[in-house]
């Protein structure tokens, strides 16, 4: 009889062991810990991919369509700015590297499949669950792709898809003067559920000279 309640009592605590296991495998919590990336920026005609899973970066040109724009004016004042040269696009999204969460012309960020919020936290810690608000998605825009022909008032420009909500992060003073790297943390929802938060480090490196993109980031649903 001894032996039949033992089994019995040990059969419960197998099965309720089984589900508590079951529960805490199904229930995805956010990461405790945040991990950090840096990059060299790149140039005006190029865009850095990264996929934050792997840590994997790509840079590729753009690819769209570029157009160039003589800015004049007359002895009035007048803007007589006109398009003087376009080059065909060179591929199309198809051509784009395939995993990738985030890129970068330059400091100009593009979220791939997602939305952005700005928070109005500085601490990437504090969250126990993603922040609500209005994200906001990628929208279209002109990109500074050539430069080289600057001092002859020629700039070429070409059409992408920037996120307004993530540009936040970097806040110009000035032509020629430092810039100011926000101290919030931006939360990110992919449509592929993946979900993070974002906190900026700096856009030079410790010289003051070279361009990079820097900041720790945070998985939520892992």
């Amino acid at each position: 009889m001894k032996t039949k309640l033992f089994a019995t009592i040990c059969l419960m605590l197998c099965v309720f062991t089984s589900c508590d296991k079951n529960a805490g495998d199904t229930d995805p919590k956010p990461n405790t810990t945040a991990k950090h990336f840096e990059a060299p920026a790149t140039g005006f005609d190029s865009w850095l991919y990264i996929d934050l899973e792997t840590g994997k970066t790509t840079v590729q040109k753009e690819l769209g369509e570029w157009t160039y724009r003589k800015y004049e004016k007359n002895e009035k004042g007048e803007d007589l700015s006109k398009v003087i040269e376009t080059q065909a696009a060179t591929g199309t999204e198809k051509d784009k590297p395939q995993k990738w969460d985030i890129a970068f012309n330059v400091h100009n960020p593009c979220v791939k499949d997602g939305e952005v919020l700005m928070t109005e936290e500085t601490d990437i810690m504090k969250f126990t669950q993603m922040p609500s608000g209005e994200y906001k998605g990628n929208v279209p825009g002109l990109i500074t792709v050539d430069i080289s022909r600057m001092r002859k008032r020629i700039i070429g420009y070409a059409k992408a898809q920037i996120n307004k909500e993530l540009q936040k992060w970097l806040k110009s003073t000035g032509m020629g003067q430092p810039k100011i790297v926000s101290d919030k943390v931006f939360a990110v929802k992919f449509k592929n559920g993946k979900m993070m938060l974002l906190k900026f480090k700096d856009y030079v490196d410790a010289t003051g000279k070279k361009k990079i993109v820097s900041f720790d980031y945070r998985v939520m649903n892992k």
